[in-house]
């Protein structure tokens, strides 16, 4: 159980990351939009 926890946090914490460099790379595209 306390193994499965860890694995799914970890996730989890792999997927915002990969959320927040998305949002990153869209504000990126945005401002050379802009320029």
């Amino acid at each position: 159980m306390q193994r499965f926890k860890k694995w799914f946090l970890s996730i989890i914490k792999n997927f915002k990351q990969h959320e927040k460099i998305k949002i990153d790379l869209n504000n990126t595209k945005i401002d050379l939009n802009n320029t």
